[in-house]
């Protein structure tokens, strides 16, 4: 009764194709009032898209409670180095760099290829995003929203892609269920 997520696999006539997987969903993990804050400034400031990758053990709780901000916490991996908040990317090579990282993954290769890597697509309010190349960091939690995620075999090269280069393609998978 906790998970208010929303997890459906997208129909293979709204796939993302530039995504390389057929392992795609819409993934909507906002409460419903976040949801309502989240579109009351994106009327205001407008939104992106961007990537953010992730370990595997991670996504329990993204799918539950969404992204957070770890940074300068004990659920940090990766540091801080562009600053506190939310790591994402407008490129998705750069997000999913982030997700081959598993620090309980065994070196076994047997037990290694029972593990996979994810990737979330997030909508982004339009304000307050610092920009250092392709890292972008997002310092308040209540301006991302996970909107789709894709998950790839452990090992594979995963897509290259930009999320502007998808706009259109994201808008027709979330049409397609309602959510935009």
């Amino acid at each position: 009764n906790s998970n208010r997520s929303h997890i459906v696999k997208l129909p293979e006539q709204v796939m993302i194709r530039n995504m390389v997987t057929t392992n795609q969903y819409l993934l909507l993990s906002a409460p419903p009032e976040k949801e309502v804050a989240f579109q009351e400034l994106k009327a205001k400031h407008g939104s992106v898209y961007a990537f953010h990758g992730s370990p595997v053990e991670n996504w329990h709780s993204i799918v539950r409670r969404g992204l957070k901000n770890a940074s300068n916490s004990n659920l940090m991996i990766h540091g801080a180095a562009h600053g506190s908040g939310i790591y994402m990317s407008p490129h998705s090579t750069t997000a999913y760099s982030y997700s081959n990282y598993a620090s309980s993954c065994s070196s076994n290769p047997t037990e290694r290829s029972k593990w996979f890597m994810c990737l979330a697509l997030c909508e982004v309010i339009d304000n307050g995003i610092n920009k250092s190349g392709d890292i972008w960091v997002v310092p308040q939690e209540d301006h991302v929203v996970t909107r789709l995620f894709f998950k790839y075999s452990l090992g594979t090269s995963g897509p290259n892609v930009t999320a502007d280069a998808l706009v259109s393609d994201i808008h027709r998978a979330l049409e397609f269920f309602g959510s935009l």
